[in-house]
């Protein structure tokens, strides 16, 4: 295998046949998405150009879970200097989606317990009691309403803000100006470098984190600053950027994936009659029914990506140290090798295995949070609403948000008793 550089590389010595036209910028591969995941699906790794270097991209299920699972020939830390480090929302803070090793795992321990099943029972009936008030503004609206707008955005922000955080109201409009903003990252200026209006409400909201920060410390509350605060006071081996980055990564991940996830829930449920009948008249269908929703339409295209650690045949197609490898989430839940019928949304599927959380050392440490919220949802929508349809029959969402992310910027619903 000759050996390449994965930052300056040029094309030409990539094999044309494993190489593909696709623009992962492109606002036109999110509105098509499905038929690229579809096609990726049962095809072996093959190279992108894109942010002007090479990339390589997993489609099928095996091929992303041997990248995720496969710690000693790929990373989550992206190496010193590579392109990559240019478009992160999190402006290089350690979190746990970009760390390895010994830093990972003694952070995943840390947060683990505040993720558990144990906090996910204590905080249900908060989440139970903010999907009711969400609820109850659809039925102030009429019953015509955006799901992102109304459910799935302000449902993840107060859970997230009120009950995982304790963050006072004046000092959440922070974090929602950073959620607006995070896309900006993805978009350097002509000198390679951050946006102006990024730096500045990073500053802010990375500014209000430390606060916070002190503010626990003074007056401990029950929530998950204060578990990092606490340990830290214990002697737990954790730095003040590692809080930070990591307090702000929760945030960012649920607005992304979550609010994401629950919005695409209600579309899926709409825009299936015949499944939503089925689990109203089962209400036991409701957890299968929020995962099968999970596969047929994740909250992205790609994972976080991961570096190779050394030259490696991947599938078939040579990947080269330091080379971007994007996982295809999204392709390998459609993998027919796996789930037969992929492009068939059926509540009582086996979804076993499906990559929706990732897998592995990186699996989504927030996963079981996020299905409470969805699984509460779906109980809430299937108990109040006799009738829930798109507006317009033919809807089709139109996606925004940061690189990848397949999150609709409306869905305009019905939704009556």
């Amino acid at each position: 295998m000759e050996r390449v550089s994965a930052s300056g590389f040029d094309m030409t010595m990539l094999d044309a046949e494993k190489t593909a036209a696709v623009d992962l910028m492109s606002p036109q591969l999110l509105q098509d998405w499905r038929r690229h995941a579809t096609q990726w699906a049962t095809e072996p790794p093959f190279y992108v150009a894109s942010f002007g270097f090479p990339q390589a991209i997993t489609g099928t299920w095996a091929d992303a879970r041997a990248v995720l699972l496969d710690r000693e020939r790929f990373s989550a830390l992206t190496p010193p200097g590579h392109p990559l480090g240019l478009f992160d929302i999190f402006k290089g803070l350690p979190q746990l989606n970009s760390m390895e090793g010994e830093s990972h795992d003694r952070i995943r321990r840390l947060l683990m317990p505040f993720f558990s099943g144990t906090k996910v029972a204590e905080v249900a009936d908060g989440i139970g009691r903010l999907v009711a008030e969400m609820l109850d503004a659809v039925d102030a609206a009429g019953g015509e309403f955006d799901a992102m707008s109304l459910v799935a955005e302000p449902l993840v922000e107060r859970t997230l803000l009120e009950i995982i955080f304790s963050v006072e109201p004046e000092q959440q409009r922070e974090f929602t100006a950073y959620s607006h903003i995070m896309p900006l990252s993805m978009q350097p200026t002509p000198e390679g470098q951050y946006q102006p209006a990024f730096v500045e409400q990073w500053e802010r909201t990375t500014g209000l984190i430390e606060q916070l920060l002190e503010d626990r410390r003074r007056e401990p509350r029950g929530d998950l600053i204060t578990t990092l605060v606490s340990a830290q006071d214990d002697g737990f081996a954790v730095t003040h950027e590692e809080m930070i980055g990591n307090v702000l990564a929760v945030y960012a991940g649920a607005q992304l994936a979550t609010a994401t996830s629950i919005g695409v829930l209600l579309m899926n449920l709409a825009a299936h009659p015949e499944e939503y009948a089925r689990v109203r008249a089962d209400p036991a269908l409701i957890p299968s029914a929020v995962d099968e929703s999970l596969r047929y339409h994740p909250a992205g295209l790609f994972g976080f990506p991961r570096y190779a650690l050394v030259d490696h045949d991947l599938g078939g197609t040579p990947v080269w140290e330091g080379m971007a490898v994007q996982v295809g989430l999204a392709s390998a839940n459609l993998d027919p090798a796996k789930f037969p019928d992929p492009n068939r949304f059926d509540v009582t599927r086996d979804t076993k295995g499906a990559l929706s959380f990732s897998v592995g050392a990186h699996h989504c440490i927030g996963s079981m949070i996020a299905r409470a919220m969805l699984q509460a949802t779906a109980r809430g929508v299937v108990e109040r609403y006799g009738e829930l349809r798109l507006a317009d029959p033919g809807f089709q969402p139109h996606y925004g948000g940061v690189m990848g992310e397949l999150k609709p910027d409306e869905i305009p619903m019905v939704a009556r008793p």
